[in-house]
């Protein structure tokens, strides 16, 4: 075998693909160089034939140094089910098994471990004789996470044991799902996009609440929303939901601050009323691009003025009361992976005011870019009340999210939030910093090349060590989506093949030279099932692009509904696809927060956007986006004719297209027709907006996750447009 031949073995044997096809059906070959650092990424030095050799030997090893897994994922209907059980050959004589479920009901006996069924042995690099035997489970275990341990002689430390997740078949899907005919509608927004005459320059909690309640007045089941996660406080103007500093507590700048007790407080109302103030807000407000960095100024005193009324009231020598109770409770429940996120952010604000340090972890001096050093711990100590700030500062914003997703449940919208997880976080927040073991060091991920980015796509985030996850019992990913379904109804999976593979892209390469890493799907599909079923919240997967074969059918069989976009489905003669052929148990919307608005597309602003800034890779990949653009324009405006929708005004000239409010009309009441489940309409296309949330391949070339809506929430149900459009939902969809 050559050496490029073992460096490719040793790549596979780790997860890794040593190839992929592209978009086009090209075969495309992931250069050795790249394996090569993608596996040392991994921890499995590669760069010469010694090392590939050791790396391979080790792990082949790997399954047989535990006595035990780490994790084993089952589902519930697997009965009986063996567990694997390595020890020295001739190392253990009686064993004692015990299974403890997850709220304490526990069993267990003491066995010969000789008795235990044989199925293969190996002899060790150092020389020691290993032998794998099996252990049945015929009790049938509730859905959930149990232990399974082995305590005895011969065993190391005395004990082993493994987590045992018990998970169902499929996601949790609303009693509604149980008639065929039921389908919903809502509206889709950026929360930052929501603004009133009571905001402070950005959507908050307060501005969700009165969507809310103007939704379920016309007759909607949900709200879709971007990512909610915290991104940083100290760098504001870091504003991407897709890149957030922690997917585990949420962005405090959406605390709506009239909403807070501690608002009520006579030196916070003064605050409040003080006319420079008001002035500051309402210049803010009348922005039309969010600013960032100006609502922070704006917000920052205004929460320091309420944490210390808390502290007043609630903390301290002779304080109180129920509230008091249950931010206590909110700390001690949140645990490590509060105090250390909190702990962050106090970090984060105590170096940006250091000159020659910065917000960031790596900006820090040494000793403080890892969480369990000396200083660090010194330094909570030191500034435990900075820490006890921003920990008021994530409390509040859960409790305003929770009082938000009761509300949606007390008027029976059948869906209520419908939330987007990210599909990971900047290597530069808290997330990050506090578990760095977690992630694969040297690699980010993106995307292979196609039509819309030639060269690949580097994302620039940081991937799990998908060993390393196992390893861990996947509790990184439980935390993730446990906050993220917490006050769901319904969750998007952004990304959602990330289940299976990930593209990862070395560190200082191109995006074009990475290639695929697996990852244990069938293990992670079944932990977001029982998340799913725990929370009582609906999952829908994105998953656009080239799929790995089965892997949309292998979603569907979990009741993980399809993602459905009216600009991307096409049928087999390049048509768009007719609303009856869209999967019942499907998200359907027009476009996504990565693609133009409905008037936006039809122009081609988009396009002219991305040739300004030189985004194409050459004319002629333009020139092809614009050529594929007025092709598919001139189509969908035959099928709506055809289907009897109006589209007076609307001028498909692949020269001078004309946009007219009938698309907006046509398009939606095309996509209501569909059996899709779910339908969420896009609060920018109803107001008839050009512009893009965001485009892909720029951060400060176009002003992204800025952009507000025209019109301010509390005039959202009586607007004419809204409710025409709620009229076609209802005309439509039940």
């Amino acid at each position: 075998m050559s050496s490029s031949d073992k460096l490719k073995a040793l790549a596979k044997a780790a997860g890794l693909d040593t190839g992929y096809w592209l978009v086009d059906g090209t075969w495309c070959d992931v250069p050795l160089r790249s394996l090569e650092r993608m596996l040392g990424s991994l921890g499995y030095p590669a760069g010469t034939p010694e090392e590939v050799a050791a790396s391979l030997y080790r792990l082949d090893e790997r399954p047989w140094q535990r006595t035990l897994p780490p994790v084993l994922v089952l589902y519930s209907d697997q009965i009986p089910f063996a567990i694997p059980v390595v020890m020295s050959r001739g190392g253990a004589g009686t064993l004692t098994w015990n299974l403890t479920e997850e709220y304490g009901a526990s069993r267990g006996a003491t066995f010969p471990y000789s008795d235990l069924p044989l199925v293969g042995s190996r002899q060790l690099k150092s020389g020691q004789t290993v032998e794998r035997r099996l252990f049945w489970v015929h009790d049938r275990l509730p859905l959930g996470y149990h232990t399974f341990s082995l305590t005895g002689e011969g065993l190391p430390d005395g004990r082993a044991e493994l987590s045992l997740v018990i998970a169902p078949r499929r996601c949790y899907q609303p009693d509604a799902f149980h008639d065929p005919m039921w389908r919903c509608w809502g509206f889709a927004v950026q929360l930052y996009a929501l603004h009133g005459s009571r905001s402070g320059g950005i959507g908050d909690f307060g501005d969700l609440r009165r969507l809310i309640e103007a939704t379920a007045e016309l007759g909607g089941n949900a709200i879709g929303l971007n990512p909610l996660h915290a991104l940083f406080k100290e760098i504001p103007e870091s504003n991407s939901p897709y890149g957030p500093s922690s997917r585990l507590y949420l962005n405090t700048l959406y605390i709506d601050i009239e909403g807070v007790p501690e608002a009520d407080d006579p030196r916070v109302r003064a605050m409040l009323a003080d006319p420079e103030r008001i002035g500051e807000r309402d210049a803010l407000n009348r922005e039309p691009l969010v600013d960032y960095p100006g609502v922070a100024r704006w917000k920052t005193p205004i929460f320091e003025a309420m944490f210390a009324v808390f502290r007043e009231r609630h903390q301290g020598e002779g304080a109180n009361g129920e509230r008091g109770r249950k931010f206590s409770g909110y700390r001690q429940q949140g645990g490590e992976s509060l105090r250390l996120t909190a702990l962050y952010e106090a970090l984060a604000e105590h170096f940006a005011r250091i000159p020659g340090h910065g917000p960031t972890w790596r900006q820090w001096p040494e000793a403080y870019q890892r969480p369990d050093s000396l200083e660090v711990q010194r330094f909570a100590q030191e500034k435990s009340d900075r820490v006890d700030y921003h920990t008021y500062l994530f409390w509040l914003a859960e409790e305003q999210l929770t009082e938000v997703d009761h509300l949606t449940r007390r008027l029976g919208m059948g869906i209520g939030l419908y939330a987007d997880m990210a599909l990971g976080v900047n290597s530069d927040g808290a997330d990050y910093w506090r578990s760095q073991g977690d992630y694969a060091q040297g690699v980010s991920i993106g995307a292979p090349p196609d039509a819309f980015s030639p060269n690949g796509q580097d994302w620039g985030i940081p991937p799990y060590h998908p060993h390393r996850l196992k390893d861990l019992c996947y509790r990184p990913f439980i935390e993730v989506l446990r906050a993220s379904m917490r006050h769901a109804g319904a969750i998007r999976l952004d990304h959602a093949m990330s289940l299976t593979r990930l593209f990862w892209v070395p560190h200082g390469g191109k995006a074009s030279e990475g290639g695929y890493m697996r990852y244990p799907f069938d293990d992670l599909l079944a932990i977001v099932a029982l998340e799913s079923r725990r929370n009582r919240c609906l999952v829908i997967g994105e998953a656009l692009g080239t799929l790995p074969e089965g892997f949309q059918e292998r979603l569907d069989g979990a009741g993980v509904l399809y993602y459905r976009l009216l600009l991307f489905e096409r049928d087999h003669r390049g048509d768009p696809q007719p609303p009856a052929n869209y999967p019942a148990d499907s998200a359907v919307v027009a476009a996504t927060h990565d693609l133009p608005t409905l008037r936006g597309w039809w122009v081609g602003r988009d396009i002219d956007e991305r040739a300004r800034l030189g985004l194409f890779p050459t004319p002629e990949a333009e020139a092809a986006e614009r050529e594929d653009r007025a092709d598919f324009r001139e189509r969908l405006l035959v099928a709506f004719t055809e289907a009897g929708l109006p589209t007076e005004g609307l001028v498909a000239d692949p020269e001078a297209p004309v946009f007219a409010s009938a698309l907006i009309e046509a398009g939606y009441a095309w996509l209501a027709s569909s059996p899709g489940r779910i339908l969420m309409v896009q609060l920018e296309d109803i107001f008839e907006q050009p512009d893009a949330v965001n485009m892909p391949g720029t951060v400060h070339e176009h002003p992204n996750w800025r952009r507000k809506l025209i019109q301010p929430t509390d005039r959202l149900a009586s607007h004419p447009r809204v409710r025409e459009m709620a009229a076609t939902m209802k005309q439509h969809r039940r």
